[in-house]
């Protein structure tokens, strides 16, 4: 059993890892390390380590079992450090690193193990773990050591489970347990944190050391994990902690300017944020800073560094095969089509970061591009014979034959559906041991039906009520293809019945009612002039006049964020859920890829410049050391 300790990862100029290689394994960073606590009542804690220490020396090497190589380890040097870097209480120096010199990882982890001596050794508290594990999800570096993160949240929950005052007398520990959390899947109550939800009350009962602007930006950041319709405690606390931030960001009270940049880094988040990006803030921010601290973190940043700039390098040749696809889909053809790659590629990127989602992100892209052509192929360009035609080559999968195409155009975006599928299909086989091609084309032709349904709605003229808009709306905004399919690739394996039934489709259907509101809410207007309509309008046509356009706005805005909300519940719930994690926060995250496209308009129609100087961040610019 095991804590993670204060310098949790491995330095990777120490471990000789060129990570900008790609030639590497998690298994060849030094791991994160886990250490029994030890009390630190007694004052002799250390003089007793010391002398445990100096008994094992005689004891002889062993080898090391995780390579499976006899390479004797000198253990003398390993405890040596152990013990310069032992404080009174037991605990390790803050300045101290897990592997300097002889000191592997390894060394480490059968030194503890052989003698048993972690129970008295090592001594971390929780919300020196908590931090740990906070820093190395912003750095986007935790997927090398994610067992040994839920290890030490597994044992940190059961503290909370006990009301342990190890977490409960810290209200930053607290407030960091709650988030950390709630957000890996573990049914923690919101009511811990209803002491500090009202304003006044916060400041008259905290104690002094709490009341600064550090505690309240930790408050203001576990509000934002509202699960439920009426949460009202995190709403509270939101509403005050926010305001309160902002106040003192405009009255300049803020003197530390890295604090001041957090704060208002985290008062610009509305669940817009996209992981490689925050990554890269992360390491910025942390560059300015470093240096100024001697905690080891400056060579765990030096390590994110290298891994986000060994990604990059991969997105990089990614993204030339797809510009040669989509040359040869002969897209360019079809003069009514928004060949929107850079905006399908990176966004989606930015969420499927690992480097081993490559095939998760080439069935995103692709599958994002295809859509975009067909919408406009629905909206602007397709007659109905086409529109007709088209639908009928994809409901008749495989006697297509039979089928002659109407058009030119019809030919070229047919021809380029079926390649996608066939190759989707061969390299989910070798992921799953069996076709998934039907599926794709279902999903795919569900699409297809809704779209139909919306061409006969504007032919017909006909205004459908607001349940039949939606019904219909989450279906033709086209996250079928690009989600749903998508999970065929994040590299887990599931029965056909889990892959095809209503789990994954409710989690689906909510982050599709989040884009099309969102949508629907930044496009009303520029579709009310073309004579087109959408949620928002529909709500105040079928209203007879008893609601006004910013009624109908804020009603648009409260189901948004009731979706939201659902959809975080159902992520987070892992009791009553048969769906793997992984797949479940690539729900979430790409709902964060659906606020980010529209946190100002209409991101995907009419890319913002901010988006295009993101896309070089994300793509073409690495980050110095």
């Amino acid at each position: 059993m095991s804590l993670i300790t204060r310098n949790p990862l491995a330095i990777a100029h120490y471990c000789k890892i060129n990570l900008s290689s790609g030639t590497y394994s998690p298994s060849q960073l030094v791991q994160c390390q886990r250490v029994d606590k030890i009390s630190s009542e007694n004052p002799t804690n250390r003089r007793r380590s010391k002398v445990q220490l100096q008994k094992t020396k005689a004891s002889g090497s062993v080898y090391d079992v995780e390579s499976k190589e006899k390479a004797p380890l000198v253990f003398p040097e390993s405890l040596e450090r152990i013990m310069e870097n032992l404080e009174d209480d037991g605990s390790w120096c803050p300045n101290s690193f897990l592997v300097q010199g002889s000191l592997s990882s390894t060394n480490l982890k059968l030194a503890l193990g052989k003698w048993k001596l972690g129970h008295s050794l090592v001594n971390i508290d929780i919300y020196s773990q908590l931090r740990a594990i906070d820093n190395l999800q912003k750095l986007g570096i935790d997927r090398y050591c994610r067992s040994e993160i839920e290890n030490v949240l597994d044992n940190i929950y059961r503290y909370w489970l006990q009301k342990d005052e190890k977490i409960f007398s810290d209200i930053n520990c607290t407030t960091l347990g709650f988030r950390l959390l709630r957000m890996n899947a573990y049914n923690v109550s919101s009511d811990e944190l209803a002491q500090f939800s009202e304003e006044e009350h916060f400041f008259n009962s905290a104690s002094p050391q709490f009341r600064n602007t550090n505690t309240i930006l930790e408050l203001f950041k576990a509000s934002k994990m509202i699960i439920y319709q009426q949460e009202s405690i995190l709403e509270k606390l939101e509403a005050w902690t926010g305001s309160f931030l902002k106040q003192q960001l405009l009255t300049c009270a803020i003197k530390d300017h890295k604090l001041q940049e957090e704060v208002d880094h985290a008062l610009r988040y509305r669940y817009d944020r996209l992981d490689f990006l925050e990554s890269r803030w992360t390491i910025e921010h942390q560059k300015k800073n470093a240096g100024s601290s001697n905690d080891g973190n400056n060579d765990i940043l030096e390590l994110a560094i290298e891994d986000y700039n060994m990604c990059q390098s991969i997105y990089q040749e990614e993204y030339k095969d797809l510009e040669r696809w989509v040359k040869e889909c002969r897209f360019d053809e079809l003069k009514f089509a928004r060949i929107l790659l850079l905006y399908c590629y990176y966004p989606n990127t930015a969420v499927l970061v690992a480097p081993e989602l490559a095939d998760a992100r080439l069935s995103i892209t692709k599958n994002c591009i295809l859509a975009t052509v067909i919408d406009d192929f629905f909206d602007v360009a397709g007659s109905k014979e086409e529109l007709e035609n088209l639908n009928q080559m994809v409901a008749r999968w495989g006697e297509t034959s039979d089928v002659a195409y109407c058009s030119g155009q019809v030919e070229i975006i047919f021809l380029a559906f079926r390649d996608m599928i066939k190759e989707l299909d061969t390299i989910a086989f070798k992921h799953h041991g069996r076709s998934i091609e039907h599926h794709l084309v279902k999903i795919w032709h569900d699409l297809l039906k809704s779209m139909m349904k919306e061409a006969e709605w504007a032919r017909d003229n006909a205004t459908p009520s607001l349940d039949e808009y939606m019904e219909n709306a989450y279906i033709s905004f086209a996250l079928g293809p690009i989600c749903h399919i998508t999970t065929y690739f994040l590299g887990i394996t599931l029965a056909e019945e889990v892959m095809a039934g209503p789990e994954i489709y409710n989690l689906f259907k909510h982050v599709s009612l989040v884009g099309r509101l969102l949508n629907d809410l930044k496009s009303f207007k520029r579709e009310r002039e073309q004579g087109k309509y959408n949620s928002v309008s529909i709500r105040i046509l079928h209203s007879q006049g008893t609601m006004t356009e910013e009624e109908a706005i804020n009603e648009t805005k409260r189901d948004i964020e009731r979706y939201r909300k659902e959809l975080l519940r159902i992520v987070v719930e892992k009791e009553k859920s048969s769906v793997p994690k992984p797949f479940r926060d690539f729900f979430w995250k790409s709902c964060n890829v659906m606020h980010y496209f529209y946190m100002d308009n209409d991101g995907y129609s009419s890319p913002k410049d901010e988006m295009a100087n993101d896309a070089k961040v994300v793509l073409w610019e690495p980050i110095t050391s």
